[in-house]
């Protein structure tokens, strides 16, 4: 068989198994468990969007709001006043003011203790080294096993244990049309862990 044929044949099966989308929308009763417990040697990328202007976790685990907590969300403080912060370790870090709905897609990344909005890096308050107790998920947040799910966008998510790639998950519909994220490492499907369905964005061909 020739090199042509055979990666025509892998592009087949691939499409077969999944149609990559723009981005996952969670409507609140939905979320991702990845399967994975962060800690100080982690480093994760989201992109992502808010879809109200209410308190909303992009990503989460915590054991409670300053212990072990490892964390991306946008927290509604007053009528026209937010914050979006990224907590971890032992601290909240509240790092940009939004005084109105923001349409705009936004990177969150935590690297080994070092956080970064839309690629400008932050000081952390604290960073005690930690192993989180509990799975993180997209789509919320998971304290102590009690998931708090939010509304919210996300494009992908990438996720390393101590400088290796252990999750590449993109947006996607299954065989049977159920919206899913795909992790590209381990060519797993991660469904929602929530009830109901995720909404989603067709990619642009």
């Amino acid at each position: 068989m020739s090199n042509f044929r055979r990666r025509l044949m892998m592009s087949v099966k691939k499409q077969n198994e999944y149609t990559e989308l723009e981005y996952l929308e969670s409507t609140g009763t939905q979320y991702i468990d990845t399967d994975f417990k962060p800690n100080n040697n982690t480093r994760i990328i989201v992109r992502a969007k808010m879809k109200t202007f209410l308190t909303e976790f992009f990503f989460g685990t915590r054991t409670s709001i300053a212990i072990k907590t490892f964390t991306a969300l946008f927290e509604r403080q007053a009528v026209s006043n937010g914050t979006y912060r990224i907590d971890y370790s032992k601290a909240t870090n509240r790092l940009v003011s939004a005084s109105s709905y923001d349409d705009d897609i936004h990177y969150f990344e935590i690297d080994k203790g070092k956080l970064f909005f839309d690629n400008v890096e932050y000081q952390a308050k604290s960073t005690t080294e930690f192993q989180s107790d509990y799975n993180l998920v997209l789509f919320g947040v998971n304290t102590s096993n009690t998931i708090t799910k939010s509304v919210a966008y996300i494009y992908n998510c990438k996720i390393y244990d101590n400088d290796v790639l252990i999750r590449d998950m993109i947006p996607v519909l299954d065989k049977n049309g159920t919206a899913c994220m795909y992790d590209k490492v381990n060519k797993k499907f991660y469904y929602n862990s929530g009830t109901g369905d995720f909404l989603y964005g067709e990619k642009e061909s």
